[in-house]
């Protein structure tokens, strides 16, 4: 669902925000138990209603839990998972899986899909250590991309880059709640697989980055020894409550008997008769990216009517007809209700029959937990995990990460009250510690049976006929025979070690020991416990922060770029050290031979979402300091695929088409560069200097050797755009745009069609090709003043998007007023 470990985070103020009764609110929701509130409801209807926008218009951020960086550990973490698997053991005994069906590596809350893509990348990239098996596509896994809301699905499904993975017979898609009932089966969309609890011949793998912090939770204290759990009522401020266009009566309720409006003043609020904190969390910084993603929708919070879904235990009180338009604008009202242990643990085992157990050791045998300490009970998280369990036969493992707790340390030295973050929806801290220590007690022991319990090892075994028996059908048969199961391993969880930092990752597994998962779990603490993703974070942006951009070496920003595994988000930090560290005038040829092949890296691993952030435009430019033209050209050509035809992007592959010598072609880039800013400078010089190239170069010909020159060039073009394959590339990702570029399984030239004496001479001759920047940002510095075509505004905006997404929240224009289509 994206990410929210650099968004506001809010305790709940007490004195920030009115009292219950207050004229100035409207209650949404009367208190109400936490993980009863409306809260949740809003939150996945939010995620319905925005869908894909989520993350196009920059409301979720998504860098922290979806980057190169974490998908090449997870990669690597599957790689050696499905070598425990279907390798043979050392000891000579039998694969611990069935070679002839897959291993389902299901997503959950893959929203915009990144994460699912590059961990496609990253094995690709390991395809020769990953084992070859007798399925049908020979490949021993299918990763399911899944999500709550099937708009985010569909809009995943379309990238046909993904359609290709499919066809592959490696991808499929579902829509999943994670905490529904476990009974439910899983529908795959492209194959019509249906997973059925229990039934599936193998281990499964469940992968949930940012799921648990958005999921429904309790929450609890012990004061001195006496339960009790907190309450939240949810108001909206009056001036809130209506759209731009529509008058006071409008935006109010009706009133179910006479019709009238309504609203929630003083003495309409029910108020619990608990202990009252009105500590509150006001939410604002996302509310105009919410506002944004809704602006054609004239009745966005603006007519009320009563929620078609009621909430058990909550009064009817109206909720708007755009319940998602609520995000960004409403007051949470903390309360506690004090109660006592049994009612506690008939409210807990609810949701896990195990979790009254787990909290009761953890937190209320606890004496350090007795000082009105506030502790989030994931209980979302325990219906996920029993989601995974019934549908995996309790053989599984669950790979996690999100901003959370790790340990009963981190948890008391957080602030009283839970945090608050917002980015359009609301999210909270996760508890890790609770989570893995549920999980021990619930997959200590085999599941039971009619629950879709499996034998732990489902290996192909001889019959007495000596034919080889399907792990399923030897399971029906020792079923039959009463043949004694082995004994159930005890269950692992691994998680990062560090207190510090937001960013916490877990191994959970079960029905799977550690003698089973030798090289999983040795993957895992190499590549995530010792070096962790915030670890790489706290780098890139403590380099990006104190180090002065001018006095950025190289040496450094590659350094950082290549420990992100060529993140596209951590180059885009950095574009304009590698432009300006990497022309020929100031390095060497290795160190150019290296950042083209970064470059190259980054271009593979872009997943686009944000039409404002042109990675591949910044790719361009630094293949262009390098003096590659070809690469530049085919990232030129990618990023007006991806984000539009713009003067600039159109000049700069009219720069690169004019360094290939290929005239007529740059000649018309640069005549169309001005159909779109026909006041463009740049452009204007370049149509006069490339049209005497023209003239130069077919003086004294014949109008036929004119005519086989063209020829020639128009040859060149099409093997240029053959090599790249921009527009293949791009239909693989993205159908809806022109072309949606990426190199995938293409390899680009690395010459460009030009030697170093040919570069050297085109410098001598005072002809700069280093690439315009325009509106896109502060420009490129031309050596002749005539070419450096650039605007205070300009600069203004680059400095904007480089603070937005260092903050990874995005929301600046691309172009400059005035200035492109």
């Amino acid at each position: 669902m994206g990410n929210v470990f650099d968004c506001e985070t809010n305790a709940l103020d007490p004195e920030h925000f009115p009292k219950d009764g207050s004229d100035a609110d409207i209650v949404v929701d009367p208190r109400a138990q936490f993980s009863k509130s409306r809260l949740w409801q809003v939150q996945e209807r939010f995620y319905h209603s925005v869908g894909r926008n989520a993350w196009n218009q920059a409301i979720v951020p998504h860098m922290m839990s979806s980057n190169a960086f974490v998908a090449r550990a997870y990669a690597r973490v599957l790689v050696a998972f499905l070598r425990d698997l279907f390798l043979l053991p050392s000891d000579g005994s039998p694969p611990r899986a069935d070679p002839s069906e897959p291993v389902y590596i299901v997503e959950l809350g893959s929203g915009h899909g990144k994460l699912g893509f590059l961990i496609m990348e990253m094995l690709k990239e390991f395809a020769d250590a990953v084992p070859t098996c007798a399925t049908e596509n020979a490949y021993p896994f299918v990763l399911v991309l899944t999500d709550v809301a099937e708009d985010n699905v569909e809009a995943i499904e379309e990238r046909a880059m993904m359609q290709h993975y499919a066809r592959m017979g490696v991808v499929d898609f579902a829509v999943l709640d994670a905490t529904k009932a476990p009974s439910e089966p899983v529908v795959l969309r492209h194959s019509g697989t249906v997973l059925e609890p229990g039934q599936q011949a193998n281990p499964m793998v469940f992968v949930a980055n940012y799921v648990l912090d958005s999921l429904p939770q309790e929450v609890l204290r012990f004061d001195a020894g006496s339960p009790s759990f907190g309450t939240l009522k949810l108001s909206i401020r009056r001036e809130d409550a209506y759209d731009d266009e529509a008058d006071e009566d409008s935006a109010l309720g009706a009133d179910s008997d006479s019709g009238s409006p309504t609203d929630a003043g003083e003495g309409d609020s029910p108020v619990a008769d608990a202990s009252e904190e009105a500590s509150s969390a006001g939410v604002s910084r996302g509310h105009a990216r919410t506002r944004r993603a809704f602006a054609s929708d004239k009745q966005r919070a603006a007519v009320w009517r009563r929620a078609d879904a009621k909430v058990p235990g909550l009064s009817e009180d109206a909720l708007p007809a755009d319940v998602a338009s609520l995000a960004g604008k409403l007051i949470l009202s903390w309360g506690w209700q004090p109660t006592d242990a049994e009612e506690l643990a008939e409210l807990l085992a609810a949701h896990h029959p195990q979790l009254p157990g787990v909290v009761q050791s953890l937190y209320a045998d606890d004496p350090r937990f007795s000082a009105a300490r506030a502790v989030l009970v994931p209980v979302g998280g325990a219906r996920m995990l029993q989601r995974c369990r019934a549908l995996s036969g309790g053989r599984y493992m669950l790979l996690a990460m999100d901003k959370g707790h790790v340990d009963a340390r981190t948890i008391l030295e957080a602030d009283e009250h839970p945090h608050v973050a917002e980015h359009g929806a609301l999210s909270f801290m996760a508890n890790f510690h609770c989570l893995a220590a549920l999980h021990s007690a619930a997959a200590a022991t085999r599941p039971a049976a009619g629950a879709g319990a499996q034998a732990a090892v489902a290996t192909d075994q001889p019959s007495a006929a000596g034919e080889a028996v399907p792990g399923a059908a030897r399971r029906a048969a020792a079923a039959s025979t009463g043949e004694h199961p082995a004994p159930w391993p005890r269950p692992v969880c691994l998680r990062t070690e560090q207190s510090d930092g937001l960013v916490k990752a877990v191994l959970l597994a079960s029905g799977l020991g550690r003698a089973d998962l030798r090289s999983a779990t040795r993957e895992f603490k190499s590549t995530i416990v010792e070096g962790s993703p915030d670890d790489i974070a706290q780098l890139h942006r403590g380099v990006k922060a104190e180090v002065p951009k001018q006095k950025t070496p190289l040496h450094l920003a590659t350094a950082v770029l290549r420990l992100a595994a060529c993140d596209p988000d951590v180059f885009f930090k950095f574009r304009d050290v590698f432009i300006e560290r990497a022309a020929p005038a100031v390095a060497s040829v290795a160190a150019q031979t290296d950042v083209r092949a970064d470059a190259e890296a980054v271009l593979a691993r872009h997943y686009h979402i944000h039409s404002d952030k042109d990675v591949a435009f910044e790719v361009g430019r630094v293949c262009m300091a390098t003096r590659d033209y070809g690469k530049a050209l085919f990232a030129f050509q990618a990023s007006e695929a991806l984000c539009g035809r713009h003067h600039v992007t159109l000049h700069n592959q009219g720069i690169c088409h004019y360094f290939l010598k290929n005239y007529p072609e740059a000649l018309r880039l640069f005549e169309e560069s001005l159909e779109v800013l026909p006041t463009y400078a740049s452009s204007q010089v370049w149509v006069t200097r490339t049209a005497a190239a023209i003239e130069d170069e077919t003086k004294g010909m014949t109008p036929h050797e004119v005519e086989e020159l063209r020829a020639m060039h128009g040859a060149a073009v099409e093997e240029q755009a053959a090599l790249h394959a921009a527009p293949q590339w791009a239909q693989r990702h993205d159908p809806g745009a022109a072309a949606e570029h990426h190199i995938g399984h293409q390899h680009l030239s690395g010459d460009g069609g030009h030697s170093e004496a040919e570069l050297d001479g085109s410098e001598a001759s005072g002809e700069e090709p280093l690439s315009e920047y325009g509106s896109h940002s502060a420009g490129h510095r031309f050596p002749d003043e005539e070419y450096a075509d650039y605007s205070a505004d300009d600069a203004d905006i680059h400095a904007g998007m480089d603070d937005a997404y260092d903050e990874d929240l995005g929301g600046v224009e691309s172009q400059s007023e005035g200035e492109g289509p």
